[in-house]
C-alpha cells in the first residue's frame, strides 16, 4: 500500500479504503496491506476516483492527487497516471470528494506550491475552504516545492498557516521533519 494509507492506519484506529487506479500499484497495495499489523482496517479498492461509488461517506480524504499539467510524461504510463492531471484534474477531483465527503469531514492533499491558488478556487466551487496550509520547504533558504493543503465545509474556521523545513543543512533533518517523519523513517 502506499505510504499515505499506511501512515493513516499507523496514527489512528479509522477503516481505511484506499482507492488506486493503477492495477499494479493496487496489487501491491493489497500485499502491502495484508502484511501490515492493521490488516483488519484496510480496503484497496482498484478503481478510477471518478468512477468509484459507495454509501458510504468519509470523515477525512487524504490524497496526493495527479497535478502535473503540461509536462513531460515518462514511458512508464502508471507513473504518468499517477503524476499527470490528464484523468483527474482539481475540479473533477473535489467534486468527486465532495460527494464522499461527510458534512463534517476534511481533505488533506499535498501538490506543488504553484498550483496552491487554482487548487482553492476549484475547492471553493464544491463549497471547500483551507483551513490550514503549510509551506514545506527542503531548506530555510530554498523556496516552498510543496504545500501540504486541508479543506472543509467550514467557513467559520481562520485559515492556520505555517512552514515546514525539512533540512537545517544537508543531511540535517529538522526536529520538526523528525517529529513528523520519524515514526516512518529508520535513519532520522
Amino acid at each position: 500500500m502506499n505510504r499515505s494509507g499506511l501512515s493513516a492506519a499507523q496514527r489512528s484506529n479509522a477503516g481505511i479504503t484506499g482507492v488506486e487506479i493503477d492495477d499494479k500499484a493496487a496489487q501491491q497495495a493489497r500485499i502491502n496491506a495484508s502484511n501490515s499489523p492493521w490488516r483488519e482496517r484496510i480496503d484497496i479498492i482498484n478503481s478510477d476516483l471518478l468512477e468509484y461509488t459507495t454509501e458510504k461517506r468519509f470523515d477525512t480524504i487524504v490524497s496526493n492527487p495527479p497535478y502535473f499539467v503540461n509536462s513531460l510524461k515518462c514511458d512508464d504510463t502508471s507513473r504518468t497516471l499517477a503524476r499527470h492531471s490528464d484523468s483527474l484534474d482539481c475540479r473533477a477531483f473535489f467534486k468527486k470528494c465532495n460527494e464522499l465527503l461527510d458534512d463534517n469531514g476534511k481533505i488533506s492533499i499535498v501538490i506543488p506550491s504553484d498550483i496552491v491558488e487554482e487548487w482553492k478556487s476549484a475547492a471553493a466551487e464544491q463549497n471547500l475552504y483551507p483551513t490550514r496550509i503549510t509551506s514545506v520547504r527542503t531548506t530555510p533558504r530554498k523556496a516552498p516545492k510543496r504545500a501540504l493543503l486541508e479543506f472543509s465545509h467550514s467557513t467559520q474556521t481562520a485559515t492556520e498557516e505555517n512552514t515546514l523545513i525539512l533540512e537545517t543543512a544537508p543531511g540535517e533533518y529538522s526536529d520538526d521533519a523528525k517529529k513528523i517523519l520519524g515514526d516512518f523513517y529508520l535513519k532520522l
